[in-house]
């Protein structure tokens, strides 16, 4: 049995099965990618606990199979996108560091809630060996994996 943890309410956003959690159309150059099958993860089905990262639940008592399913694969790199770079991003770089994989963070395809935040968690990143790229990059770098 979990304990009481104080969370914040969060808007409603990126609900499973709606137009706010589908995919960019622009991302269409990942299937493109002959080489390396696209993992879709879904999150965040406790409603008693947040799920910042795509690792694990906030309170790391669950975790996702995002893990595992990337070590089947063989997976070294990953590359992160989405909302929010100082939440969500921040949180799912810091645990795929924590699994040992190199980590991009893609700038460009992020958004954050707080902008002073944002610099001082994509610098955090940066100390813990993330490397952040804008989208523009993304070709090359997986050209050298």
């Amino acid at each position: 049995k979990m304990s009481r943890v104080e969370q914040i309410l969060w808007p409603t956003h990126c609900v499973q099965h709606s137009h706010g959690a589908e995919l960019h159309k622009e991302l269409s150059i990942l299937k493109a990618n002959k080489r390396r099958e696209v993992i879709h993860l879904l999150k965040g089905y406790d409603s008693d606990i947040d799920s910042y990262s795509a690792f694990w639940d906030n309170q790391k008592i669950r975790e996702t199979s995002l893990n595992s399913t990337l070590k089947e694969s063989n997976v070294t790199h990953v590359f992160i996108v989405g909302i929010a770079t100082d939440v969500c991003v921040y949180s799912t770089a810091l645990h795929a560091v924590e699994n040992g994989y190199k980590t991009y963070i893609v700038e460009d395809a992020c958004r954050g809630v707080d902008v002073g935040n944002i610099n001082l968690r994509l610098d955090e990143l940066i100390n813990r060996n993330c490397v952040v790229i804008q989208s523009n990059e993304i070709k090359t770098r997986l050209e050298d994996i």
